[in-house]
């Protein structure tokens, strides 16, 4: 009986091989491509991360040296933290940036402060440099934190 359908029966054994090649060729490749697409992911998610630590690291030692004002650091900073997945925001070191930000963050800039006129301009300046003054120490010894674990992620 095998004798009589020996050739049929190896036919299908080859069909079966030959599907079963190409299926899981296809699997491979489908499998290959997902991979690569989460490698890719993984490596922008990577320099994403690098490109906001190290805006946060240039920010902490502009600020450090005098030559960012604080209120202008504070909303940079207070928007990177915020975008980082490797500093944790409510790390209460990290508490002033947003306190001083929910002051600021009404303020004019660029166009819209250009167009205030000038007494407007001024008490805008006023309020800020107050708000700059409460939070100056806390804000400081933040940002020296801040600068510090920074420097250990980089």
């Amino acid at each position: 009986m095998l004798d009589k359908y020996f050739f049929e029966i190896l036919v299908a054994l080859i069909f079966l091989i030959s599907l079963l090649s190409t299926l899981i060729f296809f699997l491979a490749k489908r499998i290959q491509k997902d991979t690569d697409i989460a490698n890719e992911s993984i490596r922008k998610t990577r320099e994403k991360e690098k490109f906001i630590l190290e805006s946060l690291d240039i920010i902490a030692k502009a600020i450090s040296q005098e030559q960012c004002e604080i209120s202008e650091g504070c909303i940079r900073i207070r928007m990177l933290i915020g975008r980082s997945k490797m500093l944790d925001s409510k790390k209460s070191d990290y508490q002033v940036f947003f306190k001083m930000y929910e002051e600021l963050k009404d303020f004019k800039t660029h166009e819209k402060r250009n167009e205030l006129a000038k007494q407007d301009r001024m008490q805008e300046d006023m309020k800020r440099f107050q708000i700059e003054n409460q939070y100056h120490e806390q804000f400081l010894m933040a940002v020296t934190k801040l600068h510090e674990d920074v420097k250990e992620l980089l």
